[in-house]
C-alpha cells in the first residue's frame, strides 16, 4: 500500500502548493514539468521491458519472452479496440462530471456567461455592420440632395440669420446645453448587464468540480489499473511514478479549481487501494513467470503512456489493458 499512500501524499501536497502559490507559478514551468515526467515515464517503461524480458528469459519460457510481449500487445490492443476500452474510460469520466449539481442546476458559471456574451456580441456586431452599411448608403444619397437644396437657399437664409442673430444668441446656449445634458443622461451605460457577466460561481460548485475532475484524472486510466495490480503483487514502482505525475497535476488543477482537488485522495484510496488489495489476495497464486510477463508488457504500456504525456501521439493506452490479461494467460500456459 506504500504506492497508494505516496499517491495520496503527493496529491495533498500538490493541492496545498497550488492553492497557496499556484498563481505565482508560470504556465511554462508547469508545462516543462509534465514534459520531464513524460520523458521519465518512457525511460521507466524501457527499464521495465528490459528487466521483465530478462526475468522471463530465466524461467521455463526461455526464448518465448519476446513472443509474449508481441502477442500480448497486439492481441490485447485489438481486443481493447474492439471493446473500445479507452473510449469507455473517457465516457466514464464524462458521466462522473455530470454529478456536479451546483454547476448544472444553480445558474450559469462565469465561463458560460462569458461565452454567451461573446456569442451575443458577435450577433449584435453582425447586425450593426448591416445597419451601418445601409445607413451609410442612405446618408450619402441624402447629403448630396441636401447640399443641392442648401446651395439654392443659402442667400435668403443668411440674410434672415443676420437679422435675428442678436435676439436668438441669448437663448441658443441654454437650449444647446439642455439638449446636451439630455443626450448625456440618455447615453449613460447600463452597468447592470456588465455585473451579470462578472457574476461569480459559488464556492460549493467550484469545490465539487475540483473534486470530480481530479478523481477522474487520478483514478481512471491505464496507469492506475496496471500500477495497482503491480503494487498488489509486490512492485509499487509504477504507482510511485504515477504519484509524482499526479502531484504535479494537482498543482495545476488546484490553481484553477481550489481545495476540492485535494479531497480526491478519498477516491484514490478507495479505487487504487481496492485494486491493490484484490491483487494482493491473489499474489500467492502468481508465479515468477507471470510477474515477469506483467512487468514486460506493463513496461511497453508505460512507453505508450509517456508518448501520450509528451503529446507526440495519442496511442490509446487504455485499449492496451487486455494485454496484461493475455500476458498472464500465456505465462500460466507456457510457464
Amino acid at each position: 500500500m506504500s504506492g497508494v499512500l505516496l499517491n495520496i501524499l503527493t496529491v495533498a501536497v500538490g493541492t496545498i502548493i497550488g492553492v497557496v502559490f499556484g498563481r505565482l507559478i508560470p504556465e511554462r514551468f508547469r508545462q516543462i514539468a509534465f514534459y520531464a515526467i513524460g520523458s521519465c515515464t518512457i525511460a521507466f517503461g524501457v527499464v521495465m521491458v528490459v528487466n521483465g524480458h530478462g526475468d522471463l528469459s530465466e524461467t521455463q519460457m526461455g526464448s518465448m519472452a519476446a513472443v509474449v510481449l508481441v502477442v500480448s500487445l497486439i492481441v490485447g490492443a485489438l481486443t481493447g479496440e474492439l471493446l473500445r476500452i479507452d473510449q469507455r474510460l473517457e465516457i466514464l469520466g464524462f458521466l462522473m462530471q455530470k454529478f456536479l449539481p451546483a454547476r448544472k442546476k444553480h445558474g450559469a458559471t462565469a465561463t458560460s456567461v462569458a461565452d454567451e456574451a461573446i456569442r451575443t456580441a458577435a450577433s449584435d456586431a453582425g447586425e450593426a455592420m448591416k445597419s451601418a452599411t445601409s445607413l451609410a448608403d442612405g446618408a450619402i444619397r441624402t447629403t448630396a440632395s441636401v447640399a443641392d437644396e442648401a446651395m439654392k437657399s443659402a442667400t435668403p437664409v443668411a440674410d434672415e440669420a443676420m437679422k435675428s442673430a442678436a435676439l436668438s444668441s441669448s437663448f441658443g446656449g441654454t437650449t444647446l446645453a439642455s439638449d446636451t445634458s439630455e443626450v448625456d443622461q440618455g447615453d449613460a451605460p447600463d452597468e447592470a448587464s456588465n455585473n451579470e457577466i462578472s457574476d461569480k460561481t459559488s464556492p460549493g460548485s467550484t469545490f465539487a468540480e475540483g473534486f470530480m475532475t481530479a478523481s477522474v484524472l487520478f483514478c481512471v486510466g491505464a496507469m492506475t489499473i496496471m500500477g495497482s495490480i503491480q503494487a498488489g503483487l509486490g512492485d509499487p514502482s509504477t504507482l510511485y511514478l504515477k504519484a509524482t505525475l499526479d502531484g504535479v497535476a494537482a498543482i495545476a488543477l488546484s490553481t484553477a479549481l481550489g481545495i476540492g482537488v485535494g479531497f480526491s485522495v478519498v477516491t484514490i484510496a478507495a479505487v487504487q487501494g481496492g485494486l491493490v488489495l484484490a491483487a494482493g489476495a491473489l499474489a500467492g497464486y502468481v508465479s515468477s513467470a507471470t510477474m515477469a510477463s506483467i512487468e514486460l508488457v506493463g513496461g511497453a504500456m508505460l512507453i505508450a503512456l509517456g508518448i501520450d504525456i509528451l503529446g507526440i501521439k495519442k496511442l490509446k493506452a487504455g485499449n492496451m489493458l487486455p494485454a496484461l490479461v493475455y500476458a498472464i494467460v500465456l505465462a500460466a500456459v507456457f510457464g
